[in-house]
């Protein structure tokens, strides 16, 4: 439960700092000093698959977060979050012009 909760706070910070422009499918720096906001239906599977590893780690922690208060879940299976974003993983590397938000919604049931 410890390493959930350091997780939980890691995300909180890293989502803070994420910034990326669904938009062009870029990255921005870390540093960047102007304001951004992501529009989670405008990021497709490509935009994921192709952030660098702490900015991909964070948005699906935060994705999954998200999906969680939306389904009212306040229960972590952390195995069956490993196996959904298996799941996720796969759909998108399939579907790679799919919806990110939709990859969540198929593969994240109560």
């Amino acid at each position: 439960m410890k390493k959930i909760l350091c997780a939980f706070v890691l995300t909180i910070t890293m989502v803070g700092e994420l910034s990326i422009s669904a938009a062009s499918s870029q990255t921005t720096p870390r540093n960047s000093n102007r304001d951004t906001t992501v529009d989670l239906t405008k990021v497709d599977c490509r935009s994921l698959l192709k952030m660098d590893g702490e900015d991909r780690d964070a948005m699906v922690m935060f994705l999954h977060g998200y999906m969680s208060g939306r389904n009212n879940e306040t229960v972590i299976n952390v195995a069956n979050l490993t196996e959904a974003t298996s799941k996720i993983a796969e759909f998108c590397i399939d579907n790679p012009n799919a919806s990110v938000m939709l990859a969540f919604q198929r593969h994240r049931t109560k």
